[in-house]
C-alpha cells in the first residue's frame, strides 16, 4: 500500500488534517448549542427634539 517516505507523509498529513477538521467542526456545534446566544443589549435612548426642520444622522 504504502510504498515511499512521500507517500508516508501524504497519508499521515492528509489523516492530520482530517482529524483536526473534524475536532474543531465538532467543537464548534458543541459549543453553539449548549453556550449562550450572542447578544448585544444597550439602554434606553430618549431623544426629543422640538424643531420643524429635518435633522439628518451619520454615523
Amino acid at each position: 500500500m504504502i510504498k515511499s517516505k512521500k507517500q508516508m507523509l501524504l497519508v499521515i498529513t492528509i489523516f492530520t488534517l482530517i482529524l483536526t477538521v473534524g475536532s474543531i467542526t465538532y467543537a464548534f456545534f458543541n459549543y453553539t448549542r449548549t453556550g449562550v446566544a450572542n447578544t448585544l443589549k444597550v439602554g434606553r435612548i430618549n431623544f426629543i427634539t422640538r424643531q420643524t426642520e429635518t435633522i439628518n444622522l451619520t454615523n
